[in-house]
Formats: structure tokens, C-alpha cells, sequence
């Protein structure tokens, strides 16, 4: 059976700029939600975003109640539940810093514990630290970590590249902080992740990855990036 058909795709996102966006008025876009709307947009298939909390996304998909979210990175035991799309987008964790500073010895991630630092709280970056017993300071979000280094003293904030050149972009001071990457932290690719009880996900996977390799050739693809960093 055919997934084009009149009813449209729901997939679910958290507010995860510039992945995910979700403004004020729950209007949804973001850098991979426009890379899945033209994957599906090659083979007719309507999509509609819509965006809950990513437990709850996660419930829903062990569930099969619902077609997928994103986006999702590769972990242990989702796949029990979960197919993942060839990969939307990638991630890195990075030490941001003020352009000023010499981080020549910025290398590893114990080499934090020459620095004081801050991290998002809530994020994995935190659980990487405290195993490496690595002191931080708490920061709410990204924005008031980047507050904490370019007006409190604070030397590194630890969290990813592209999320913290996009809030630093909004605030006007893109041009004064800089990433370095650690040789100990690769990169994270991300997914669109589908339930595997929801009905025909392996069609709806398959349609999506043919419609994923046909913007990545043509130039799609590098145009919405473009667009968001």
C-alpha cells in the first residue's frame, strides 16, 4: 500500500533551534523540519509538525500510536522501537569560548578542569562532566550560558556548536565567540525516527530516504542549511 496518500504524516519536535523552532505563536520550522517537508514533498506525501514533549514523543512511539519525531540520535534500545531515516543533520558538542581566548590547550575534555565552565543543567553535556568530574555552573538554556561567558567571566560553555552560533547569531555577538572541538567528543548525527508499530513504517521510511537523497543532489538540501547558519 502506497504512504502517499490524502491524509498528511504527523511527526512530533521539541523547541531545539535551529533543528527545531518553535515560536511564540507554536508556529514550528527549523533546519530539519524544511529538510523533511521537501524529502516528502518529492514523492507527494503531505507532512504536518506539530510539537509535544519528548517523553511523552517517546511513549507514543514504543506505542505505535503515532507515525515518528525528530529529530532522534542512535541510543541503546531505541532501536527496539524505532527505524532511523538516513541521517537529517549532525550535532557536536564544543567548547564556545570568546574569540579572544587562547584555546590552544583546549584539546580533551579533562582539560576543562583548567577552566571554569558552564553547561545546560538539564542536558546530557552536564552528565559528561560531573563523569569527569568536571565542576560547572548551571545555565537555564543556551542564551544565559553564552551571558555567562561574554559578560560573567565564565571561560567555556559546554554544548553544541551550531545550537550556540545560532542563539549567538540572534543576539548580535556571532562574531565574538568561537567553537573548538575536543578530540575525545565526535559528532552526533540525527534522524528522522519512525515507530515501528505505526502502520507501513517501513514504506514511510523507505519514501523518505529516496526523497532525502534526491535534495541532497540536486541542492536542496545545501540550501536550507544555508538558510539557517
Amino acid at each position: 500500500m502506497s504512504v502517499s496518500a490524502k491524509d498528511a504524516l504527523v511527526f512530533y519536535v521539541v523547541n531545539y533551534p535551529p533543528y527545531m523552532i518553535i515560536n511564540d505563536k507554536n508556529e514550528i520550522s527549523g533546519m530539519d523540519v524544511d529538510v523533511v517537508s521537501a524529502a516528502f514533498k518529492e514523492s507527494g506525501q503531505p507532512v504536518i509538525f506539530e510539537g509535544l514533549p519528548w517523553k511523552r514523543v517517546m511513549k507514543l512511539m514504543q506505542a505505535g500510536e503515532i507515525a515518528g519525531g525528530l529529530s532522534c540520535s542512535k541510543r541503546k534500545g531505541r532501536e527496539t522501537y524505532m527505524l532511523f531515516s538516513e541521517y537529517i543533520s549532525e550535532t557536536r558538542q564544543a567548547a564556545i569560548t570568546l574569540k579572544s581566548m587562547d584555546t590552544s590547550q583546549i584539546k580533551y575534555l579533562d582539560n576543562f578542569k583548567n577552566y571554569s565552565v558552564t553547561t545546560v543543567s538539564s542536558w546530557g553535556t552536564a552528565n559528561q562532566l560531573r563523569m569527569s568530574q568536571i565542576d560547572y555552573i548551571n545555565s537555564n538554556d543556551i542564551r544565559s550560558g553564552l551571558v555567562n561567558v561574554l559578560h560573567r567571566g565564565v571561560d567555556i560553555l559546554y554544548g553544541p556548536e551550531i545550537l550556540a552560533m545560532h542563539d549567538a547569531k540572534n543576539m548580535g555577538e556571532l562574531d565574538n565567540i568561537k567553537a573548538t572541538y575536543l578530540e575525545d567528543v565526535t559528532s552526533n548525527k540525527l534522524h528522522l525516527c519512525i515507530s515501528k508499530g505505526y502502520p507501513h513504517s517501513e514504506d514511510i521510511l523507505d519514501e523518505f530516504n529516496r526523497g532525502l537523497k534526491i535534495i541532497k543532489k540536486n541542492g536542496t538540501y545545501k540550501d536550507i542549511q544555508a538558510k539557517y547558519f
